[in-house]
């Protein structure tokens, strides 16, 4: 039972004010920069949330258990597991400021500096509860950067997402948004939705092409989600090669790859449709495919590693399955471990697109964040 608590309250990654009003300085002159998605822009919010549910845990039901439970707890075995948690849960280094998947800034908040406005994380996760016993109290902070490590667009079904994650899809970070908003008009704010990668590595470990449909058409519904409650611009990513992922094995790489063409196709179609029915959105278009070729071309014109990564971490051992002594050893320490492995460093990371097997490293989020902010000027230079 210990290691399933555990598990649960490191997984289930009050109330603060903030302010990411209009800088005058701002070249592109929006309000605020909203972000939706995963890892790929986390600031701090799978951390936070993480750390709130752990400092809210009560065992205080477990005493109610049967003579023979009651006498294990009394015993030692499972007493004062909420005790047992640590204060708070970080990244070890290299991960950047203790809370993302790479070695520096993400893209997002390469953006949000060029437009000279505030990025914080926010999230807002309800109450969970492990069978009665063991409860954790949700909790809220307000912010702009509601992107989650390991959330999917459309609700999932492998064991992570069964004991949390499914709390921190797409549409469950746009209503904590449009929660958290309170009167404030949208309609000068940016919104930056990036997700769908958890969704086809999903697929395509799953053999299950119905992912990819449900993930394209949760993509709809939170743009118009967005749109009717004032929201009308916006920048939308497709999604990488995933075939070109350390994290995929040779023998799915096919498959990834016509999963991630395929989403994209789709994720494309729905995004014309959308820009014909509601004309007067504002919506840029960026291509991840394409963006990553060119990276990987300009990594191999410079002699720079695009095929092995950086470090090791948590995220290879929990794609489809729960790692419960990573999870308890993670538990005693409050520190999700990386390690530095094929020969790398901290003065050798950025010579490898790779940070891990799955994330690009601070180069590729600079390039990244450098080219929507580019797209961003030519946008408003045609208006």
């Amino acid at each position: 039972m210990k290691k399933i608590i555990l598990s649960i309250a490191f997984l289930s990654i009050t109330c603060t004010s903030y302010s990411n009003e209009k800088n005058p300085e701002n070249n592109v002159n929006f309000n605020r920069l909203y972000v939706l998605g995963d890892s790929l822009s986390d600031t701090g919010a799978s951390t936070g949330a993480i750390t709130k549910y752990i400092r809210n845990c009560n065992d205080d039901n477990l005493k109610s258990l049967n003579p023979f439970i009651l006498n294990m707890l009394n015993l030692g075995f499972l007493i004062d597991i909420c005790s047992k948690l640590p204060e708070k849960i970080s990244f070890h280094s290299p991960a950047y400021l203790g809370r993302s998947f790479t070695n520096g800034k993400v893209a997002a908040e390469i953006l949000a500096e060029k437009m000279q406005l505030d990025l914080s994380p926010a999230w807002r996760v309800n109450d969970l509860s492990l069978f009665g016993y063991v409860n954790f109290k949700g909790s809220t902070q307000l912010g702009t950067n509601y992107a989650v490590s390991g959330a999917k667009a459309a609700i999932g079904n492998d064991m992570a997402d069964i004991l949390l994650m499914n709390n921190f899809t797409l549409n469950q970070q746009v209503s904590a948004l449009l929660a958290g908003k309170g009167d404030h008009d949208m309609r000068n704010d940016l919104f930056l939705i990036m997700i769908g990668a958890n969704d086809i590595i999903s697929a395509t470990i799953n053999s299950n092409n119905l992912i990819i449909d449900n993930a394209v058409i949760e993509i709809e519904k939170s743009l118009l989600s967005l749109y009717n409650e004032g929201a009308r611009n916006f920048i939308i990513t497709n999604v990488p090669n995933i075939a070109s992922l350390p994290l995929i094995k040779s023998d799915l790489k096919h498959r990834a790859e016509q999963l991630s063409i395929d989403f994209n196709y789709k994720l494309n179609a729905k995004i014309t449709d959308f820009k014909i029915n509601y004309g007067n959105s504002n919506i840029i278009y960026i291509d991840l495919y394409k963006l990553f070729d060119d990276l990987k071309q300009e990594f191999f014109q410079s002699d720079m590693d695009f095929s092995t990564h950086c470090t090791t971490n948590i995220s290879e051992s929990m794609i489809t399955n729960i790692d419960f002594s990573l999870l308890l050893s993670i538990m005693n320490n409050g520190k999700l471990p990386f390690e530095y492995i094929n020969g790398c460093s901290a003065q050798t990371i950025n010579n490898h697109f790779f940070f891990d097997s799955v994330h690009p490293s601070s180069w590729g989020h600079e390039k990244l964040g450098n080219k929507m902010y580019e797209l961003l000027l030519e946008n408003r230079t045609k208006e």
